[in-house]
């Protein structure tokens, strides 16, 4: 069975109002996340020979730029992503999570602006949420930094303690960020989606966030502030 759902603390407590959901890369930490934590892996996994790892973090780049040229497939690239970790144990990546975010995502890291609108749901009695393509050894952390129980991410495949390079689930992108909170609504029970909100800084964010009764896009791009003033959504300029 795909296993869609990664919970942290998977009992939601009784006074929860609402549900809020956030991306994560771009739209509550700055920047691209998915990316350093690769570069960082690599640093780790051919510390004793960093030209390795430099070849290979410059290659994976090259092809999903390559990829995203010919395909225009963020899901495609998120596949070519986790192919980078094939036949590594995975314990070793989750501990090269814990020191990546110890090194790297420091409290500037965060948008402020949009981490205020998160606590102030938290204050609200609201659930959080986070929805990402990443997977949880870049997550967990960040969700632990923000007192946040819940994670629908990307679940690698694992085989005696390895990851194959495969997924698991459909890639939580695009309509698969859709799949992942219908998923774990219906694990939850009943939700009222016109009373949750979604905040997301991407086109591939637009279906996710045409889910709920609040959306907010979190970005300064002119073309996709326009997308958000024609649907009447809120806009944060992320800061």
């Amino acid at each position: 069975m795909l296993q869609m759902l990664n919970i942290i603390n998977n009992i939601s407590s009784n006074e929860t109002k609402y549900y809020a959901f956030f991306d994560v890369d771009g739209t509550l930490v700055k920047g691209k996340p998915m990316l350093d934590f690769l570069k960082f892996y690599y640093e780790m996994r051919y510390s004793k020979s960093p030209i390795i790892g430099q070849y290979k973090y410059s290659l994976f780049r090259a092809k999903a730029f390559l990829l995203g040229l010919f395909t225009r497939s963020r899901e495609l690239q998120n596949k070519l992503y986790y192919k980078c970790y094939a036949d590594q144990e995975s314990h070793f990546v989750k501990m090269v999570g814990n020191k990546w975010y110890k090194n790297s995502i420091v409290n500037n890291s965060y948008y402020k602006n949009v981490v205020d609108e998160l606590m102030q749901h938290q204050e609200n009695k609201a659930e959080i949420v986070l929805v990402s393509g990443s997977f949880l050894p870049c997550l967990s952390r960040i969700a632990e930094k923000l007192n946040v129980n819940y994670i629908l991410a990307t679940s690698l495949e694992e085989k005696n303690g390895r990851y194959t390079g495969r997924l698991s689930c459909e890639p939580v992108i695009g309509s698969g960020k859709c799949n992942a909170i219908f998923g774990w609504m219906r694990r939850l029970g009943k939700v009222d989606l016109t009373t949750c909100y979604a905040y997301g800084d991407h086109i591939s964010d637009i279906p996710m966030l045409s889910l709920v009764g609040n959306p907010v896009l979190v970005t300064r791009d002119v073309k996709l502030k326009e997308i958000a003033k024609n649907l009447d959504w809120k806009i944060i300029a992320p800061v």
